[in-house]
């Protein structure tokens, strides 16, 4: 009794003395230029003095009587004339009555102190940037010292109310984001939940458990302790949970403050095939056209809640912050399951939302977060794709970042992750009016933006914003069925963007640079923004050239020298400008383009020249010589040249019989295999009198055949192809060389079929010679995001190799 007395009472003094305060306290006008001193809690990390620093700053550039802040550590007697920072444990009926997420913070005065209290370090960081935002208008629109910017005019007296400021997402993280620039847009990570089995269920555990591993294809595989390629432990394996359990229970032991622990799939789809995970599954079924795993997945992750939680106690951390076990839903886990998930168990929704402006997705992907939100999870996470780099364009949707990041709030999503590596010229103010409505989801989307583009741009800011708008209307009206980050590393994207519509972009551009002082901040950030979309140009420019040049090479177009010249010069072009536009800090994100590996379609044109008996310029060879070289012993020696294919003319079996219980069934041929991720309506058959084939319905399909070099290092492939590719659909010829260890020596990216429909078979002919340390070689084609109505038809593929090594 006594102790529910002292709680009363504890709760009653605390609400009569913050009445007291606002009331009575304030109620006469503290001017700014009065404070002295900010006081810093003792013992207080970098990040919370670096907070400081920002706004001893801002202070000094917006009061006009501040002649240098000092910043003190905590004292016994608290300074007036001060801006204290109070770092303060909210007592138990604070905790009870009133229960605030990490990060919330209050601000108020009291006499000539102003207090910014937290309980814990990134509340008081948050109060600080709020201070600089709502007093004295600081904006961090971008990274660097360009992207800071004042709004409005400074006051002379401490705003006479009091901040009292949580966050709704409790977890707010753009990858990769400048730490300072984090810091100073109140973001904050406080959850691990990317992909995780394969350190957990490591080659060193083989050696102890394989029976927990997975069987494929009858054989159990060993990992190599990948989280890109390891494929999935066997999770109805007793041990298996048992396993996770401990590493989970360690994590928390050994971080005795760690808040969750990820349990999240490996970065593929390669599972278990067991009888015990084909009865789990069940009769199959799909979701966004893939095999549905949700079930499995969290049946498994159930059972490790239960031993970590139910079992082993860990359900808090000493501090009293709840742990969880985090998990994607991701790929073939999108589904929810059919029952309900144990409370700590914690779903990370993955889903790329700017394809909202697809009105089918939208409506399946609002369902869906309503589902994962009834799921029975405490908290429920999400990891967007709000790139971005490495997308060559302005990729633009701040209608849906808006509307989707209040959908998700409206259903209690509290944590939210997604990928936007920056670049600013191009993504504009996606970033930071992302990380206002990631504090208040209900914050008004259109105000912030009218801010931004005013704001930052100035006299500017009305055809900066058209140019930032013309892309993202464009682009919904245009990209079409949604589909899994469409577009994302393909080097034909850029082609949803015409000419037409580039030109009236830099017009945009070109329209701004004329409304503001050439020397001003304004002129600056059009510059940053008109050199990154010159990026843009620079790669449309090649693309353009490129997939002339193959349109031209496949018809036979007498006019194909003229189009090997022109993509040389593009491209060389397009390296010259991002070697050194990638040095900028501003457009380094840029560079993450460089992951993909640029399809080359010279040899296959100078093939084409070849059978025109077309001599190429002596200047078209610089670089090529090689395979000049290999198509002068096929044209004046062919009887040099052997066929190796093991069966050119793709004779497949009669009986079809499918890989595993995923299915289809399909066609084998001698010595040619497939690699394919199971989808709905994968198809794949021989065209006719049981020879060729005919691929559709494909998420990723790759035929390929491989074999040791010897003494032959000069071949030349020859393809007959048919297809209908919709945009997205990627159909490759690739060849892979690797040396005695088997590691990669040259991966070469040798044609990408273009977006169209083909006019029957084209013959596609490529000369290849072997780098001097290649002892191997795998020689694949790969079809991968077929949409309805796509179609690849392989009528022959042909390898000849030279028997004999050149004479000089």
């Amino acid at each position: 009794m006594r102790l529910l007395l002292f709680f009363v009472t504890l709760g009653v003094s605390s609400i009569y003395g913050s009445l007291f305060e606002r009331f009575f306290v304030n109620s006469e006008s503290l001017e700014l230029g009065r404070i002295q001193q900010f006081v810093i809690p003792e013992n207080s990390s970098i990040r919370v003095y670096e907070a400081l620093v920002d706004l001893q700053s801002v202070w000094d550039a917006r009061v006009a009587a501040s002649k240098g802040i000092a910043i003190i550590s905590n004292q016994e007697n608290v300074p007036q004339d001060a801006v204290i920072l109070e770092q303060r444990v909210p007592t138990n009926w604070e905790k009870f009555w009133n229960p605030k997420p990490v990060g919330s913070f209050t601000i108020h005065r009291k006499g000539s102190q102003i207090y910014i209290r937290a309980a814990d370090e990134s509340g008081l960081i948050n109060g600080v940037y709020a201070f600089c935002h709502d007093v004295f208008g600081a904006r961090w629109y971008w990274s660097s010292d360009l992207g800071f910017e004042y709004v409005g005019e400074a006051p002379k007296n401490f705003p006479n109310r009091k901040w009292d400021e949580s966050p709704h997402f409790v977890h707010r993280q753009l990858y990769p984001t400048n730490s300072a620039y984090g810091r100073r847009n109140r973001l904050k990570g406080m959850y691990q939940f990317n992909h995780n089995l394969a350190r957990i269920f490591s080659p060193e555990l083989f050696k102890k458990h394989p029976e927990v591993f997975p069987t494929i294809r009858g054989v159990k595989r060993a990992p190599k302790g990948s989280n890109a390629t390891d494929s999935m432990p066997d999770m109805t394996h007793w041990r298996t949970v048992e396993i996770a359990a401990e590493a989970a229970l360690v994590h928390f032991i050994e971080k005795p403050e760690s808040v969750s622990f990820s349990l999240s799939m490996n970065d593929n789809s390669s599972f278990d095939e067991g009888e015990a995970t084909q009865e789990v599954l069940g009769e199959l079924e799909y979701f966004r056209g893939k095999p549905n795993y949700s079930d499995y997945v969290f049946q498994f992750m159930n059972a490790v809640a239960e031993k970590v939680f139910d079992e082993g106690g860990a359900w808090q951390t000493p501090s009293g912050a709840d742990r969880y076990l985090t998990a994607l839903a991701y790929y073939w886990t999108e589904q929810s399951p059919s029952f309900k998930i144990h409370p700590r168990v914690m779903p990370i929704l993955t889903a790329d939302r700017a394809q909202w402006h697809d009105p089918e997705f939208r409506a399946e992907d609002r369902a869906l977060i309503e589902r994962w939100s009834n799921s029975g999870a405490d908290r429920v996470g999400t990891w967007d794709y709000y790139f971005g780099s490495p997308y060559p364009y302005p990729r633009q949707f701040n209608q849906w970042i808006s509307e989707s990041i209040r959908y998700l709030a409206d259903n209690d999503v509290r944590v939210f992750f997604s990928q936007l590596p920056s670049a600013w010229g191009l993504d504009g103010g996606k970033a930071w009016l992302t990380t206002r409505l990631l504090w208040n989801p209900y914050e008004d989307a259109e105000a912030l933006l009218e801010e931004y583009y005013t704001n930052f741009f100035g006299p500017a800011s009305e055809p900066i914003r058209a140019f930032y708008e013309l892309s993202e209307t464009h682009r919904n009206a245009h990209e079409g069925t949604a589909n899994w980050i469409k577009l994302y590393l393909d080097e034909a994207g850029i082609e949803l963007f015409p000419q037409a519509v580039l030109s009236e972009l830099r017009d945009l551009i070109e329209s701004s640079k004329s409304l503001v002082e050439p020397d001003s901040r304004y002129a600056a950030r059009i510059q940053v923004v008109s050199d990154a979309f010159q990026f843009t140009e620079y790669y449309a420019a090649m693309q353009t050239a490129r997939q002339e040049l193959v349109e031209m090479a496949l018809a036979e177009d007498a006019r194909l020298s003229k189009a090997i010249a022109a993509f040389k010069e593009a491209r060389a072009a397009w390296d010259a400008y991002t070697s050194e536009l990638f040095k900028d800090p501003l457009h380094s994100r840029l560079s993450y383009l460089l992951k993909l590996n640029q399809s080359d379609p010279i040899p296959m044109a100078l093939a084409a020249l070849a059978r025109m008996e077309l001599p190429p310029q002596p200047q078209l060879l610089a670089g090529y010589e090689s395979s000049q070289e290999v198509l002068n012993r096929w044209i004046h020696n062919r009887k040099e040249f052997k066929g190796l294919s093991p069966s050119p003319k793709l004779q497949t079996s009669e009986v079809y019989q499918a890989r595993n219980f995923l299915g289809p069934p399909m066609p084998s041929v001698a010595g040619w295999y497939m690699n394919f991720r199971p989808t709905e309506n994968l198809a794949v058959s021989s065209l006719s009198n049981g020879t060729g084939l005919e691929i559709s319905g494909s998420d990723t399909f790759t035929l390929f055949t491989q074999f040791e070099l010897r003494r032959a290092r000069e071949y030349l492939l020859e393809y007959d192809l048919s297809y209908r590719c919709s945009p997205d659909n990627r159909v490759f010829i690739q060849a892979i060389w690797k040396n005695e260890a088997g590691e990669v020596v040259k991966n070469e990216m040798l044609l990408r079929v273009p977006n169209n429909t083909s006019d029957g078979y084209e013959k596609i002919q490529i000369p290849l010679r072997a780098p001097e340390e290649a002892v191997h070689v795998r020689m694949l084609l790969k079809n991968e995001r077929q949409y309805p109505g796509d179609y690849l038809r392989i009528g022959q593929i042909q390898i000849y190799f030279a028997k004999s090594k050149p004479t000089n």
